[in-house]
């Protein structure tokens, strides 16, 4: 089947996009994503593990895994609170000092759950060789994204 006329030249503009459309996925399929932080999956401590060893990463992610009952109970506190200051923001009448209160709590459980995965870290960083420990140091130290 032929196409002729004015249809032919708009599915020739079309098949060429999506040979573009087609050969730019390719590229990130190839090379990766320019914006690795942007597509990344995971969890945000994700970020801060990725110059970790790979073993130590797995030791951190098993504990992290055992201890996920009480680290969603933290997430779900949090989530809650926040909830209950979208509702205050709602209300015909803010209590300030009630939403004073609350983001208080937030600030109080958040800084709970980043505590309880850092001394998940620490626990598993404290266990290694003094060498391995000072390699992990070098790699976070000047111009890293820890300063």
């Amino acid at each position: 089947m032929l196409i002729k006329g004015r249809w032919a030249w708009a599915v020739l503009i079309v098949m060429f996009l999506s040979l573009g459309v087609n050969f730019f996925m390719l590229g990130f399929l190839v090379r990766g994503s320019p914006w690795p932080h942007f597509f990344r999956s995971g969890p945000p401590i994700a970020g801060m593990l990725e110059d970790f060893p790979p073993d130590l990463r797995r030791t951190i992610g098993r504990q992290l895994r055992q201890d996920r009952d009480a680290i969603r109970a933290s997430v779900d506190a949090i989530r809650s609170k926040r909830q209950e200051i979208a509702a205050a923001f709602r209300s015909p009448v803010i209590d300030v000092n009630q939403v004073r209160g609350l983001m208080r709590d937030v600030r109080e459980l958040t800084v709970k759950l980043q505590e309880q995965a850092q001394e998940t870290i620490l626990t598993s960083v404290s266990q290694l060789p003094a060498a391995e420990r000072a390699r992990i140091g070098e790699r976070h130290g000047e111009g890293s994204r820890w300063r």
